[in-house]
């Protein structure tokens, strides 16, 4: 009896663990299950290292894209054509002090005058001098620099510059502005790569030569053809029309070239491609203290009409005479 007792006790106390010990799995294996379940609702928090940097894009967020080209970033450079070296690199305006100057204190009168006739001379005013553009002789020796004032065309056209020829055919022909595009909205394409301001140096001219100015009509379409090059000579062009007016602009080292693209004279605005070009202030006035064109043309009409009236004169004295 006193055995059979003993063996109960240790039955119950085995049982007793036993059930303690499945009670603390049962509860275990709650736990377990709640976690999982809260895993599955909430994301996990990002670990200390990846707070405030690094790591992945939170969802629903992109990357910032990269920094768009702005303003004062340089055009392309384009290879030069077979036969025409290009001047240099193309900058962006306001790249440098001198350039700064120009596109704060000049440029921003310069650009009106793209929708304005050039073709017949400004209005008295206007703080332009016109000069005859097959004159355009400097005084002194001078670093030129070429700036791109603007375009009013749809046509993308070649300016160039020639210190000892006309046109492309004979001299060093230069080109300044392999695309003389621009793209109104401000931001360049390989079609529109100049936006107004932006320069090239054209290397040092020396006192008396006449520089030409031409400009290749849609090169960038039709390519070289000679038709289409105009210069600032009409005898140099092939419909013998002038396509170039030059200005002073009135107590500044600069001149303002305009450009007619198109064969026979076109509209005759002479607006459709305007450059300037910094000359230097000693030039400038010197080429301003010239006469107009259209001064020498009165000039020559009255000495024609006094040499006239000189021969008639001397008809009318002899016919008197015995």
């Amino acid at each position: 009896m006193k055995k059979t007792a003993e063996n109960r006790w240790i039955q119950w106390a085995l049982a007793a663990v036993v059930g303690s010990l499945a009670l603390q799995l049962c509860a275990a294996a709650k736990k377990s299950a709640n976690n999982s379940a809260a895993d599955r609702a909430t994301p996990a928090a990002p670990e200390p290292s990846q707070i405030g940097g690094g790591g992945a894009e939170p969802p629903g967020l992109t990357p910032l894209p990269s920094e768009p080209p702005g303003p004062r970033r340089p055009p392309p450079v384009s290879p030069a054509l077979p036969g025409l070296p290009i001047a240099g690199p193309i900058q962006p305006g306001g790249s440098d002090a001198q350039s700064a100057a120009f596109q704060q204190n000049v440029l921003p009168s310069l650009t009106q005058l793209l929708n304005q006739p050039l073709g017949g001379g400004v209005a008295p005013g206007s703080g332009l001098t016109q000069i005859d553009p097959t004159q355009i002789q400097l005084a002194t020796d001078y670093q030129v620099r070429a700036y791109f004032v603007g375009e009013h065309t749809g046509r993308r056209s070649a300016v160039g510059m020639n210190p000892t020829g006309r046109g492309i055919a004979s001299g060093d022909p230069t080109l300044l502005f392999l695309n003389a595009s621009s793209n109104p909205s401000g931001q360049r394409t390989p079609n529109a790569p100049l936006q107004p301001g932006d320069f090239v140096d054209a290397g040092t001219v020396q006192a008396g030569q006449t520089l030409d100015f031409f400009l290749i009509s849609d090169m960038w379409k039709k390519g070289i053809r000679s038709d289409y090059v105009f210069s600032s000579d009409p005898a140099a062009n092939a419909d013998g029309i002038n396509h170039v007016s030059a200005f002073v602009v009135q107590d500044s080292p600069y001149l303002l070239i305009s450009f007619e693209d198109t064969y026979g004279g076109g509209d005759g605005d002479m607006n459709d491609v305007l450059v300037a070009l910094d000359v230097g202030g000693v030039n400038a006035r010197s080429l301003a203290a010239a006469p107009e064109p259209g001064l020498w043309l009165t000039l020559a009409g009255f000495v024609g009409a006094v040499c006239l009236l000189k021969r008639r004169c001397a008809g009318n004295v002899g016919a008197s005479l015995p």
